[in-house]
């Protein structure tokens, strides 16, 4: 194990004994970041380029991680090891979890819970004290990237609960007056937030400055309702009230009262679904769920996907962790939040207000202590689930969609792509009525496009000749036509998702359906659809936002196969005809320019390429060997599909020629290409 030590509770920073390490550079210490919150796990460079970079990865895609993992395990060296494993997947951190601070931070505050639990709240107040003094500043002060971003928010969020808690505890111990100042300061800066409102207003009239305390009250409800739209919950109501009235319980602050009467909890609530006979694969995502703090997950991808499953999947293991209650509410008919309020309400034994702020204020009151799970199925958008978001701290929330849901504050994000072709097969053969050839369920299992929703209906109509249901998946057409017969309407479903698009998005959409490519980027999307490279770029990250693009790794997207015939069958025989000449062509005079352009690095010698004059667009650019490279490797799967159609379509020299040009290529990398 990693017998460094490491510190995330202010700027990133590490220890081999006494002596500090020079992390370098930040994105190098985003990357390091991104293996000190998986210690153990083996994470892989795309893994890695999404986390740093986002949406906006470098040109070089994936290489641009192996340096700065190559100087991380050079600077993590002591004795010719490193605790930095590279792996054909990706790369592992061997690491003690305890050996970073917030390991320490988390067992402390622990260790206070039980001090409390057992009277001792001296002690207690004492040992969150100390943990809070493990932290130094903002949490990866400085560190860019979308990954360390989520774990900033949810540890600057940890340490300010840790904080209430430990105030909460002074002022049950009489130190009132101690904490009055602190308090002010923290409400300036949140002020919306209730807890610390309830504090410091008790903190002010047991110090008898009643009137600034009523003030407080006064303040945090105008933020209240202007900013959210929504009254105080019920205990700063409640202590409003008991200050109006001097109420003698709030003078009291003996070791073993509470200033703040805490709300019973409801035992056992579920009504989540019955679970899917079979569940295959999502072992990383399901982890993470199972793994990380209480907050908001999103799960997002297209219809048939599987997110449901997941979703339910975990609520159901979450059982222990959340034992008040398992809630689900599906949104798939677009419920307003006045009625899934009402749904949720009701499944707590709660009364149902009339209006929205009245539902929503007495969610957050019934919900404020419970250690529960909600799954909210199928969003529509960040406004339908805003509302529905508990107040409790012990709540994991799971929210799925087929949509990006922008604008959502969602603590991780996971995006589900279909099965592997191994998991795919096993899947059909669990929910298969009868034993199916190894080699044909792997078929079907493809002619499903890997596709859970597809798997389980393949399943069901598998009948006594699995050999005429792969005839029968192998029709264009027939597979959604199907679906919408038996009430699972995938189609729909996608003609759905492409209201959101614009005219120049849908037009996108079409033509790469049509392209002879596995995956592309925007460099070939431009081309098609003769975009600048960068408007192509942001328009397939707005198709991929309405659930219609499956993302491969960073900046690589792919039509699904099911997603491909909807489109195709939507136009009719002229315009299908020319929009596919016009994808072969254009797609072909991409690979001959970029084939060209890779050639004459890798030669050091310029190289003639017959091109198709009038193709338009541009290839990403190729300045030295190391990116000829990996533009070749990023893009040999998809040469036998386009050299296939090119040959389909009567461009048999280009494709000769195609494929002349990538000789050099296969010579320095000799892995076959079928």
């Amino acid at each position: 194990m990693c017998s460094f030590r490491f510190s995330v509770l202010g700027a990133l920073r590490a220890w081999s004994g006494e002596s500090e390490l020079d992390l370098g550079p930040v994105r190098q210490q985003a990357v390091l970041s991104t293996l000190v919150f998986n210690p153990n796990r083996l994470v892989t460079a795309g893994e890695i380029l999404q986390a740093v970079w986002g949406d906006e990865p470098p040109s070089t895609g994936r290489k641009v991680v192996a340096p700065y993992i190559y100087r991380l395990r050079r600077t993590l060296e002591t004795d010719g090891e490193t605790p930095i494993l590279s792996r054909r997947e990706g790369y592992l951190l061997r690491l003690d979890e305890d050996r970073v601070d917030v390991a320490g931070f988390e067992r402390t505050v622990r260790a206070a819970g039980t001090a409390e639990a057992r009277g001792d709240l001296v002690e207690a107040a004492g040992l969150l004290t100390r943990a809070l003094e493990s932290w130094s500043g903002e949490p990866l002060a400085g560190i860019p990237g979308p990954f360390a971003a989520a774990r900033r928010r949810y540890l600057v969020e940890r340490g300010l609960a840790v904080r209430e808690r430990r105030i909460g505890l002074d002022l049950r111990l009489g130190r009132h007056a101690d904490v009055v100042a602190e308090l002010s300061a923290l409400l300036s800066r949140h002020p919306l937030r209730e807890r610390l409102a309830v504090l410091l207003m008790t903190g002010l009239y047991r110090c008898g400055r009643q009137a600034e305390a009523l003030a407080v009250f006064q303040r945090t409800r105008a933020g209240l309702v202007e900013e959210l739209g929504i009254e105080p919950g019920a205990d700063l109501r409640g202590l409003h009230t008991a200050i109006l009235r001097g109420d003698p319980v709030l003078a009291e602050s003996a070791p073993r009262r509470a200033a703040v009467v805490t709300r019973p909890t409801i035992a056992g609530v579920c009504t989540l679904p019955a679970e899917p006979p079979v569940f295959t694969g999502r072992a990383d995502t399901l982890a993470r769920l199972l793994t990380a703090p209480p907050a908001v997950h999103v799960v997002e991808g297209m219809a048939g996907i599987g997110k449901t499953a997941l979703a339910v999947r975990a609520a159901g293991l979450l059982s222990e962790r959340c034992p008040d209650a398992r809630l689900y509410v599906d949104l798939g008919g677009h419920a307003g939040p006045a009625e899934a309020l009402g749904r949720l309400l009701a499944d707590l034994g709660a009364p149902v207000p009339q209006s929205l702020e009245e539902r929503v204020a007495l969610w957050r009151d019934r919900t404020t202590n419970l250690r529960m799970v909600l799954v909210l199925d199928d969003a529509l958008d960040a406004a339908q689930i805003d509302p529905l978001l508990p107040r409790s701290a012990g709540c994991v929330v799971i929210v799925t969609s087929r949509y990006r849901l922008v604008g959502l504050a969602a603590d991780t994000r996971s995006s589900l792509g279909v099965l592997s072709a191994a998991q795919a097969t096993e899947m059909f053969t669990g929910l298969a009525r009868r034993p199916v050839e190894p080699n044909l369920a792997r078929e079907i299992a493809a002619g499903c496009g890997r596709l859970p929703l597809a798997l389980r209906f393949a399943a069901d109509r598998l009948g006594d000749q699995p050999a005429d249901l792969l005839r029968r998946l192998c029709t264009p057409g027939w597979l959604l036509s199907e679906l919408r017969a038996g009430g699972r309407d995938l189609a729909r479903a996608l003609d759905s998702a492409a209201v959101r698009l614009t005219p120049r998005q849908r037009r996108l959409l079409t033509v790469l359906a049509y392209a002879p490519v596995v995956h592309f980027d925007r460099y070939l999307a431009a081309t098609l659809a003769e975009l600048p490279v960068d408007v192509a770029g942001r328009e397939l990250r707005r198709i991929r936002d309405a659930g219609l693009l499956l993302p491969v790794v960073a900046g690589r997207y792919r039509v699904h196969e099911l997603v491909r015939d909807h489109l195709r069958s939507t136009v009719d025989e002229a315009t299908s005809a020319s929009t596919e000449s016009a994808a072969t062509s254009r797609t072909l005079g991409f690979y001959l320019d970029g084939s060209g352009r890779a050639l004459s690095v890798l030669s050091g010698q310029d190289q003639v390429v017959p091109d198709l004059a009038d193709v338009p667009g541009e290839v990403p650019p190729m300045d030295d060997v190391e990116a000829a490279l990996t533009w070749l490797s990023t893009e040999r799967r998809n040469l036998p599909a386009v050299i296939n159609r090119a040959i389909q379509v009567g461009y048999v020299f280009h494709a000769a020629e195609l494929s002349h040009a990538w000789a050099p290529y296969f010579e320095r990398e000799p892995a076959p290409v079928s």
